[in-house]
């Protein structure tokens, strides 16, 4: 019987976002992320896979790239094109070195992940697939990479995340993977209990405005006795009292016995 795929996904504002295992470089996705150096010097871990894969032809270019603008900063990104790989690009991300999260590692991480969604959009892509970044041999924690990185995501597509119909978190280990599919379902779970909030929070504000508060009520009553107390000031206005009557009758008598 053949097992089931180790992924996780789900359509976030018309992207999908997966979390899935597999090679980096077999990925069917219009460019893939390159977990980098500051000088593309590809070596091991994912770099020295997509530096095996890509051949001579991406190693020239990550040179040429760094020759003519310089060491990539962290947080930042560079392209060159895929050599050998089959996909369009290659978006080689400069992820943090961890050290106790003291040197602004997550900012910079998520940046590293931000940045390269960015350029997948300039480049009008549909697809890209992005590794854990940092967690390798920079040493950044796995589950604190996975929950940086899937909220990068989530922002860029709040934001505007332009032709790209996919992201896609592809690790070539399953305790990686496990953790990724944690977090993408962690913050889906949450998404559904804020929304949740939200409308329970709306339905309350709408059965409020309904219902007058008892300040309004005291207010009505108040008013209703006050329209009684005028209704009657102006019937009594209305009737002549006995002393002005008796006066007038007064004038009357008085007038025809002259």
């Amino acid at each position: 019987m053949k097992s089931r795929p180790l992924e996780y996904s789900q359509t976030y504002k018309g992207v999908l976002i997966k979390a899935c295992l597999g090679n980096i470089v077999q990925q069917d996705c219009d460019a893939i992320v390159n977990a980098a150096n500051g000088n593309l010097a590809h070596g091991a871990g994912v770099a020295g896979a997509i530096a095996s894969s890509g051949g001579s032809q991406l190693m020239r270019e990550s040179r040429e790239y760094v020759k003519k603008h310089g060491k990539v900063k962290t947080g930042q990104v560079a392209v060159t094109g895929p050599g050998k790989i089959k996909c369009k690009w290659v978006i080689h991300a400069v992820g943090p070195i961890w050290k106790g999260g003291a040197k602004d590692e997550p900012r910079k991480l998520k940046n590293a992940c931000y940045n390269s969604l960015l350029e997948a959009k300039k480049l009008e892509l549909t697809s890209i697939a992005i590794p854990a970044v940092s967690s390798g041999i920079f040493g950044f924690p796995k589950d604190f990479c996975a929950e940086i990185m899937v909220q990068a995501a989530k922002e860029f597509i709040d934001e505007d995340s332009g032709t790209l119909k996919e992201i896609r978190f592809a690790n070539f280990d399953v305790p990686t993977t496990k953790i990724f599919i944690l977090a993408l379902k962690d913050l889906f779970e949450r998404e559904v209990e804020e929304s949740k909030e939200q409308s329970e929070e709306s339905k309350e504000q709408g059965e409020e405005s309904k219902e007058p508060s008892e300040e309004s009520k005291e207010q009505s009553e108040e008013s209703k006795e006050t329209n009684e107390e005028s209704k009657e000031q102006s019937e009594e206005s209305k009737e002549p009292s006995e002393e002005s009557k008796e006066s007038t009758q007064k004038k009357i008598t008085d007038y025809f016995n002259k």
